[in-house]
């Protein structure tokens, strides 16, 4: 018996999902520090198979404190501007550093350590993490919901980078 794609997919009701589209200026747009994060794509937008969240960073910023993703890898696209990342395999002592620029993609595999900073250029990046691992809930904690889709001066309080590392 042949069956068509959507009865196969109705088939197994709780796989069914639909399409999302998410365009400029859409996606909860929160607030840490000077930096911005917009979740582009929830947990439950994709079934739990990934999220998406665009950063826009300042320069001289640190991004996140050394982080471990115990549940998801998580690909980074860099769309604008310059950024490092540090990357310390699960397997291995020693520490990488990636430079990033536009159009570069660093992907990181479960169980990596890893944190971002940028130097004299402002960022924007596009992060992806699958599957979900809760990342958009995470940054939805810990941020503040804004109305303000920029980048803000760097004279405000960067919030405590342990608090943050000890969330995540």
């Amino acid at each position: 018996m042949i069956i068509s794609k959507t009865e196969y997919y109705r088939a197994w009701e709780d796989s069914y999902m639909k399409s999302v589209s998410i365009h400029s200026g859409e996606g909860d747009a929160l607030r840490i520090g000077t930096k911005l994060y917009e979740i582009k794509l929830r947990r439950e937008d994709t079934r739990g198979h990934l999220s998406m969240i665009e950063i826009t960073v300042p320069p001289n910023t640190q991004i996140m404190p050394p982080c471990e993703h115990v549940t998801c890898d998580e690909v980074v696209y860099v769309l604008s501007g310059k950024m490092w990342c540090h990357t310390k395999d699960l397997d291995d002592d020693d520490v990488v550093v990636h430079e990033l620029s536009q159009g570069s993609v660093l992907y990181i595999p479960v169980g990596a350590t890893e944190w971002f900073e940028t130097k004299v250029e402002s960022v924007q990046a596009i992060c992806v993490f699958t599957p979900s691992g809760g990342s958009d809930a995470f940054f939805s904690q810990i941020g503040i919901p804004t109305d303000t889709r920029t980048i803000l001066p760097n004279e405000l309080p960067e919030p405590d980078m342990e608090a943050m590392r000890l969330a995540s």
